[in-house]
């Protein structure tokens, strides 16, 4: 997933991966954590969602806010219906921005989460981790 850069000064960078933007010079996090689902093709839809900007959002004791952002891709790239990964932009507190799908990262509202009942809710989601087959499948 690449960007357009454009800054106030008429400066602009054209081809940037999402990875590549910070606000500070911390580059502790690697671009595959980053992101995690980078090359699923160039034919994407880009929409602004409002209620999701600004709220908080915690991956991996990573905090930040949403900037409500999705990208989702039009064209077919996701073999299986199952592999259709919207993604959203998070600004990181730490300066990075990160390109994840939603079962990556939690979103704080207090309208549908309460800090004190993480842990309990928490145990009984699980992501599926492996990987049973790669390449083409014919």
């Amino acid at each position: 997933m690449q960007c357009h850069v454009l800054l106030e000064s008429g400066a602009h960078w054209s081809g940037l991966p999402i990875h590549a933007l910070s606000t500070t010079t911390d580059w502790s996090l690697h671009h595959s954590e980053l992101q995690p689902w980078g090359g699923m093709g160039d034919q994407i839809e880009c929409t602004t969602l409002p209620y999701l900007e600004g709220l908080r959002t915690d991956w991996k004791g990573q905090l930040g806010r949403h900037t409500g952002i999705i990208i989702d891709w039009t064209d077919g790239f996701s073999r299986d219906p199952q592999e259709h990964k919207p993604l959203s932009l998070l600004a990181l507190d730490k300066g990075q921005f990160a390109l994840l799908p939603n079962n990556y990262f939690r979103v704080e509202d207090s309208h549908f989460t309460a800090p004190d009942k993480h842990t309990d809710l928490i145990k009984h989601y699980r992501r599926g981790e492996t990987v049973y087959w790669e390449g083409d499948r014919s």
